[in-house]
């Protein structure tokens, strides 16, 4: 792990003390402990249900879609399902039966794969550390965090990471936006920026999205896929589409909660993102799992 990985991760771990912490002083409070805990599962719950409706703010989607070079992501989607129209009739010939063989991709599927790719190599950029804004030294120093200012707040960020130089000692904020609007502007940041980014953008492309939080710090995007009637995963981050044992088999994570959140639900997707479900319930300690699919339901 490079030191600027290290550090991000730090920063979120920082991030993640400070709510155990803050849940820990009102389970204390209240004297028992599970209000509390439900109290804080609920407030993240709704704080996902604003971030995908905020996805069908119509101004938001058409400033999306002026960023798309919607026209050339069409014309390579194209030829990739020329490829695996190809590829599907090669399959077929040999194996001599004219129903075998995996179907070739929807129009539809190719430019979200296209979409994807354009987004993680062209687009957008992983920021562990902003470089200096004065000087342009990337080696600053991470100071700690700061409270938003007004301007800043307007396009929801939460909190300002500061960063001091030091070649000419001017410090860099580094604002963790989540106002999707604003993040095709500064087309930076880390897994929940881009996220953020990427689910707005396909939204303004005619997909049905929802916004995925793992309890465990990451946040993806799931696309409803028409061909194939079933929600594709889409990690941003990665330029991964359809591969949601990513997180559990290839990097290990002990998974909680994942939630997706749509325009017209809220829905526990667990299951789908990890191996040993049996196994995983056992981590599932911060509420009572039928509090979850009645709170759930009513959202």
């Amino acid at each position: 792990m490079d030191p600027d990985e290290a550090l991000a991760r730090a920063l979120q771990e920082e991030e993640d003390r400070a709510a155990a912490a803050a849940l820990l002083a009102a389970e204390r409070q209240d004297g028992g402990g599970e209000h509390a805990r439900r109290v804080a599962f609920g407030a993240r719950l709704e704080s996902g249900v604003r971030t995908a409706l905020a996805f069908e703010d119509p101004a938001a989607r058409a400033h999306a879609l002026s960023v798309v070079p919607v026209d050339r992501l069409e014309a390579e989607a194209a030829a990739l399902v020329a490829e695996s129209e190809a590829a599907a009739n090669a399959h077929d010939a040999e194996d001599g039966d004219d129903t075998a063989g995996a179907k070739p991709l929807s129009l539809e599927d190719a430019v979200l794969l296209r979409a994807l790719r354009w987004f993680k190599r062209e687009f957008f950029t992983w920021c562990d550390k902003p470089a200096c804004k004065t000087c342009g030294f990337k080696d600053v120093r991470h100071e700690g965090t700061g409270e938003p200012t007004a301007e800043e707040r307007a396009h929801d960020a939460g909190r300002v990471e500061t960063y001091r130089c030091p070649l000419c000692q001017a410090v860099t904020r580094f604002p963790r936006y989540n106002d999707a609007r604003k993040l095709l502007e500064t087309r930076t940041g880390r897994c929940g920026e881009w996220a953020n980014a990427f689910t707005l953008i396909c939204r303004a492309m005619g997909y049905d999205v929802r916004w995925c939080l793992d309890w465990t710090d990451h946040v993806w995007t799931e696309v409803w896929s028409v061909s194939q009637n079933r929600w594709l995963h889409c990690d941003s981050c990665e330029d991964v589409c359809d591969k949601p044992l990513l997180y559990d088999k290839g990097w290990g994570k002990r998974l909680t909660y994942v939630v997706a959140f749509g325009k017209d639900e809220a829905v526990d997707v667990t299951r789908r993102y990890v191996a040993d479900y049996a196994r995983c319930l056992g981590r599932r300690t911060e509420c009572h799992e039928e509090w979850l699919a009645a709170t759930l339901g009513a959202l």
